[in-house]
């Protein structure tokens, strides 16, 4: 009977095909905005964690101050705590599960060199200082080092450096010569290749801070940063799980380890936590928008229901005749039901076609212009969602029009004109 019912609604749209179409096309548009905005934002996520990841790593773990707890009475907001984190690398590495440990710290220092002719050239630069690991374990997230002239820092090394391509040039030095920074003597051993674009570490991305590699950075032993600038630890310390190793549990057992040796108010942050951060805060986003768009979906529903309202007026005579030969209430109703979600439907399946499209072309056109690489969006549950979505807006829309073609008398049915 379901399947009678399907032919002879099917049967009515196309019989009113230009009414049909019309009344389709507003909930092509609602569908089409839907689903192009909410692949967008699912394409933005997928590219934005895969290129967290490129740069962090899924089985990195930052270690870093946490908050501070405030009187709730006087004060509800939790900021970071500033200063240094004074932990011994060998500490973290005693868990088993850790691969490696590298801080990273950064300062302002003021750099000096006293030129040939004897008049100083001086000036403030980043002054950074480098961890032999981090260049051998954490190459990604802080950049390659292309070396123009000289060579790389070495373990062992003590007053060397080495020197971005603008500092170079500014203080007019080569390796083998020698500056001071904070007014103690360094030897520089290297100098780092200009490429401002391809030399950008995106440690903004993974830890909010500056790039860390630049024309204008200078690279020491880390070591030295202590001797230098006062103060022993770092900001910030990465360390590397083992492969196949639960980076969350491994995570746990620094906690605890730097918790057992006295080590309080630090925040461990995995990559896990980074990823569900960023699909929290896109789909929120990508939510509301899509929430507006759904406004144009409405509008098609109320224009479906309206159509809806008019077949029934104009099929009362019909009505009257499947009741007279014995059709009941919940036949009557079947069939407007079935036809008000097929043709929302139908939209429904035009408007996931032009929704993928448009946001395939998006893609397109912001790689071509933009020279930005945005993932596709496309999933199998925002597809079947949408489907299932327009077909409830159908069903909800032909609701009250075939709840009345049902109710009606064959009697007032055949008197109708």
């Amino acid at each position: 009977m379901i399947k009678d019912f399907f032919f002879l609604a099917l049967k009515t749209v196309r019989q009113r095909r230009l009414r049909s179409w019309l009344t389709v096309i507003g909930v092509v548009i609602g569908i089409t905005a839907v689903v192009a905005l909410l692949s967008l934002g699912i394409g933005l996520e997928r590219t934005i964690i895969a290129q967290v990841e490129g740069i962090f790593g899924v089985d990195t773990i930052m270690i870093m101050r946490g908050v501070e707890e405030r009187d709730p009475r006087r004060d509800t907001r939790r900021g970071p705590v500033p200063g240094l984190i004074d932990i011994e690398p060998d500490l973290v590495r005693q868990v088993e599960e850790v691969v490696a440990i590298a801080p990273i710290r950064s300062e302002t220092g003021l750099i000096r060199r006293v030129a040939e002719n004897g008049v100083p050239v001086s000036g403030f630069f980043p002054v950074i200082g480098l961890y032999s690991e981090m260049v051998t374990e954490f190459r990604a997230f802080i950049g390659e080092f292309p070396i123009a002239a000289g060579r790389m820092l070495i373990v062992g090394d003590e007053r060397k450096a080495i020197l971005g391509y603008a500092v170079a040039q500014r203080l007019a030095v080569t390796p083998g010569k020698t500056i001071e920074i904070e007014g103690q003597s360094f030897q520089v051993v290297g100098i780092i290749e200009t490429y401002p674009e391809e030399m950008k570490a995106a440690m903004g991305a993974a830890a909010g801070l500056e790039p860390i590699l630049t024309d204008e950075t200078i690279f020491i032993p880390f070591a030295m940063m202590e001797e230098i600038f006062g103060d022993a630890g770092a900001p910030l310390f990465l360390a590397k799980a083992g492969e196949r190793e639960d980076v969350v549990i491994v995570a746990e057992r620094i906690n605890t380890a730097l918790a057992e040796a006295g080590v309080d108010g630090i925040l461990l942050v995995t990559f896990e936590e980074i990823s569900q951060g960023i699909g929290t805060m896109v789909n929120i986003v990508s939510s509301f928008v899509a929430g507006l768009a759904g406004i144009a979906l409405l509008v098609g529903g109320v224009g479906l229901m309206n159509t809806m309202y008019t077949s029934v007026l104009e099929r009362t005579r019909e009505i009257g005749v499947m009741k007279a030969v014995g059709a009941q209430n919940r036949h009557i109703l079947s069939i407007f039901l079935i036809e008000s979600s097929l043709m929302g439907f139908i939209g429904g399946i035009v408007g996931i076609i032009l929704g993928l499209l448009l946001s395939v072309g998006a893609s397109l056109a912001m790689r071509h212009f933009w020279e930005f690489e945005l993932l596709l969006g496309i999933s199998a549950p925002l597809i079947i969602g949408a489907l299932l979505f327009s077909l409830l807006v159908g069903a909800i829309a032909g609701m009250l029009p075939a709840r009345r073609a049902s109710k009606l008398r064959p009697v007032e049915a055949f008197r109708y004109e």
